[in-house]
């Protein structure tokens, strides 16, 4: 009995598998971690943490303030573009105490220009 010759769909069909799982596997890669390249050159060019980062990690721990999922997914997303060693938590926490700050200096101010 010959062997039946695989017709082009079979072909395309097989490789095509192959490809598209290379292509998810390096995605899988490439989205979670950074090239070496990448990692020398931030420590080339960035300090260890910018000034955002070291308020972020200072008061995320000190004051744990949770966002909705909806919302850390947003936040995470943000951080990953900037490249910022923080996590949601901590964005959210500076951003709320930052608000608070400005309010009473704000307040203060004011209160303290009525008196004059």
């Amino acid at each position: 009995m010959p062997k039946r010759k695989p017709s082009t769909k079979d072909v395309l069909d097989k490789y095509g598998a192959k490809i598209e799982a290379q292509m998810n596997s390096e995605a899988m890669k490439s989205s979670t971690n950074y090239s070496q390249e990448y990692i020398k050159f931030k420590d080339e060019i960035a300090p260890e943490f910018s000034g955002y980062e070291k308020w972020a990690h200072s008061l995320g721990k000190s004051i744990k303030i949770k966002a909705s999922s909806k919302d850390e997914a947003k936040l995470k997303k943000a951080i990953d573009t900037a490249h910022l060693d923080i996590e949601p938590s901590q964005a959210l926490s500076l951003s709320i105490m930052s608000f608070i700050s400005v309010f009473f200096f704000l307040l203060f101010v004011s209160k303290n220009d009525n008196n004059s």
